[in-house]
């Protein structure tokens, strides 16, 4: 009586298993349980994103020829192509497989006689027989041909669904492969971008810092004129010549600045840093309107790194069902059909085939099943944290955004009503100055001010444009042409 519980509850086990296995733990339809992210929700109009964000001819150029020239990119279109082949891989686990097979030999056989139209027989125990009857047999030896050939086809029924949830799981790895290269895509737009305005910013600076070498030249010529009629003193002339120098250094630094930038714009297109880039553009674009709003509600759908870590932890989810199910018993079918004969033109008259079906049931593997369960299992509770972390620094990277550009459009307006004070200074002071009623300091301090602050209004600028490309990546970016794999020269069609 024992003994038939004991076989009852082990029956019982795999139907336990299979319910187990489909109604057990989802950690992809719990991310609400952990933190809700509804109340960070809110109404954001940024209008239609431009195609590459900051609209100009020059950059969209740039940024489409470095989506077909990318190492980092073409790396990432490589593992889409990768994932989609292990996803059909793991399809074809769900079909039948067939294989067939011919082997060809001859045999060199001694001790046996060959007779004359009575094919091969084994050794003679009967009588001696004269040569007439069997033909030559001398040397004793005889060469025997034999062909063969077989066909085998062999399917394994999914009764438990453990193969079609694996194949999903493949699958779900493939778009998370895609939704990475249109991340890294909108990552390489943005570093692009970010150069492209460094680099602009630079030009316009260099240009800026021309300017002010000019005045300041001018204003050593004007001092070194006062000097020589005893209106300034030598002290003002070399506190002008200083302010000259301090200029010219800075734009000696600018135009390093210049350099750098075109090489690292160049190695993201892809190319040696010293290649040329033909970028002529030496004025910041101006700043895309910002109407004001939060966090839209749709981020998720549009952010592809968020979409990638829920796609890992759907298949994370999906692979822990099956390995439970890999408890479950498996049955497979197998079929042969073979043929054997002495010359190649009979091979096709007669043929063997067989059928069969097995069911296996794993009792004992020293605990490997279970473990892979508990380790399955694992993977998907750290995916599922995984996808918390990168879903609420989406939320974080559009606030902040949003806050930056905020404060650096105050801080602009700002730095321009404080040029607009120091030109106004700069004036009274050579006024008074020329007067006799300044010393020649407070002029030297004013033009400082303006120079400094115009240098300032520059890498403002460049800022504010910096945040508001921080904003469209946040969000998920505004492009329409790198959700497919880059065709072309320098791309993955080769």
């Amino acid at each position: 009586m024992c003994s038939m519980k004991k076989l009852s509850v082990f029956l019982s086990l795999p139907l336990l298993l299979m319910l187990l296995g489909c109604v057990g733990p989802r950690y992809h339809t719990r991310v609400e349980e952990f933190v809700s992210f509804e109340a960070a929700y809110d109404t954001l109009t940024l209008g239609e994103p431009p195609a590459f964000w900051i609209e100009h001819n020059e950059l969209d150029s740039l940024i489409a020829l470095a989506f077909v020239r990318n190492p980092e990119v073409l790396t990432a279109w490589a593992r889409v192509r990768q994932a989609a082949a292990a996803a059909r891989i793991a399809t074809s686990s769900l079909f039948p497989s067939l294989s067939a097979s011919a082997t060809a030999s001859r045999s060199k056989i001694s001790g046996i006689t060959t007779g004359v139209g009575t094919g091969t027989q084994g050794p003679s125990l009967q009588q001696p027989q004269t040569q007439q009857q069997f033909g030559d047999i001398s040397g004793g030896t005889e060469h025997v041909n034999q062909f063969q050939s077989s066909f085998a086809a062999a399917y394994e029924v999914d009764l438990s669904t453990r193969l079609f949830r694996r194949r999903a799981a493949a699958v779900l790895d493939a778009k998370a492969a895609r939704a990475d290269a249109r991340s890294m895509s909108i990552t390489l737009a943005a570093t692009l971008t970010d150069s492209w305005l460094m680099l602009v910013a630079q030009r316009q600076t260099v240009d800026v810092l021309l300017e002010q070498l000019d005045v300041s030249e001018r204003f050593v010529e004007l001092t070194e004129l006062r000097f020589s009629q005893g209106l300034a003193s030598a002290l003002d002339v070399f506190q002008q010549r200083q302010q000259t120098e301090t200029v010219r250094g800075q734009l000696a630094l600018a135009r390093g600045r210049v350099e750098t930038f075109e090489h690292r714009i160049a190695t993201l297109l892809g190319y040696v840093p010293t290649h040329e880039l033909g970028v002529t553009v030496r004025n910041l674009p101006e700043a895309p309107e910002l109407r004001v709003g939060g966090v839209p509600s749709d981020l998720f759908e549009h952010r592809p790194d968020v979409r990638a870590a829920f796609l890992r932890l759907k298949a994370a989810d999906t692979r822990a069902a099956a390995a439970v199910l890999d408890l479950l018993p498996s049955v497979r079918l197998s079929g042969n059909l073979f043929a054997d004969a002495q010359a190649i033109e009979n091979i096709f008259e007669e043929w063997l085939w067989t059928l069969s079906a097995s069911l296996s049931q794993p009792l004992f593997q020293g605990g490997r099943l279970v473990a892979g369960i508990r380790q399955a299992d694992a993977t998907a509770l750290a995916q599922y944290y995984s996808y918390i972390g990168t879903a609420l620094t989406a939320l974080r990277e559009v606030r902040d955004a949003l806050a930056q550009i905020r404060a650096q459009e105050k801080y602009l307006a700002s730095l321009r009503e404080q040029a607009d004070d120091a030109e106004t200074a700069l004036r009274l002071s050579r006024e008074r100055y020329v007067q006799g009623a300044l010393p020649y300091l407070q002029v030297l301090t004013a033009l400082q001010s303006l120079q400094q602050t115009r240098q300032n209004i520059v890498e403002a600028q460049r800022q504010l444009l910096a945040y508001h490309v921080q904003l469209y990546r946040a969000v998920g970016g505004g492009f329409t042409n790198i959700a497919e794999e880059p065709q072309g020269k320098g791309a993955l069609d080769g």
